[in-house]
């Protein structure tokens, strides 16, 4: 365990050194589609890459403007093979520089109670998929708690551990705690191809965005399949895509075209109903 968490430790810096290189792209206006409405922004799909910081604080200030939150559920991929349990989940306190954002205990204990797992603190101390996005939560929300859950994201999926993740968290979302909690799904989608390869993906990725339907959950090409099918399963006839962001690595740092990450970000709400 000692050796890869020394491991998952020195490629996140190797990482971290390489994109502080990169130019970002600059351009005033992020959104491809940005329509935020009076109805409630409820959930949606934020890249974990630093390469991509300046789209992630725009997701972050996006959900802002609409909206408070006390509670970010994020599920992530379980990256580095850290995981002993079906789904990871810690009481953790996420720390990056200047920044401490806490999780909340209560929801923690609870949801790892009805999952049947224990607390896998040895996956947060390294785990992107989170530490990626605290700056931003706490900058936003800085009284703001997190429950993460860490998860397989690659296929092939086990559709009974993801539904059984689905029915354990969708209480949290229901209409009396959804001005409460919001659902990140923490995801980074096409990996490892060219740019035309990429290009191919990403427009059937983009199926789940344009024709919101919970069953075109499995059209996202990305590294979260479970944490997608979570986010389908709480679309109804009320769900509107509020804003939607395309990118990848290569338009962002104009490095490795033959290896490029893509990222959607992305926001869904629902009408709001009255108490």
């Amino acid at each position: 365990m000692q050796v890869k968490l020394l491991f998952a430790s020195v490629f996140f810096t190797a990482v971290c050194v390489l994109i502080a290189g990169c130019s970002k792209k600059q351009n005033s206006k992020l959104a491809e589609t940005s329509t935020i409405s009076s109805n409630l922004v409820f959930g949606g799909t934020v890249s974990h890459h630093s390469l991509a910081d300046e789209y992630i604080d725009e997701f972050f200030n996006e959900i802002r403007k609409n909206r408070d939150v006390k509670t970010f559920f994020i599920i992530c991929p379980s990256h580095y093979g850290l995981s002993t349990f079906d789904y990871s989940i810690s009481d953790f306190i996420f720390k990056t520089e200047h920044v401490t954002v806490k999780s909340n205990s209560k929801i923690v204990k609870s949801i790892a109670k009805k999952l049947d797992v224990g607390y896998d603190d040895q996956v947060f101390y390294v785990e992107h998929g989170i530490l990626a996005l605290i700056p931003f939560i706490h900058k936003y929300f800085p009284e703001a708690d997190v429950v993460a859950i860490a998860i397989e994201g690659e296929p092939p999926v086990n559709m009974e551990y993801v539904k059984k993740l689905f029915q354990v968290i969708e209480p949290y979302f229901s209409d009396d705690k959804l001005e409460d909690n919001f659902l990140v799904i923490s995801s980074d989608f096409c990996h490892h191809k060219n740019i035309e390869e990429t290009a191919k993906v990403d427009e059937r990725s983009k199926i789940f965005f344009d024709d919101i339907k919970t069953e075109n959950w499995f059209f996202a090409g990305c590294d979260n399949r479970p944490g997608i099918y979570c986010l389908a399963n709480f679309f109804d006839e009320s769900t509107k895509l509020e804003y939607l962001y395309h990118t990848t690595s290569y338009e962002i740092c104009h490095l490795e075209p033959e290896d490029v990450t893509s990222y959607y970000f992305s926001l869904f709400s629902k009408k709001k109903r009255m108490k």
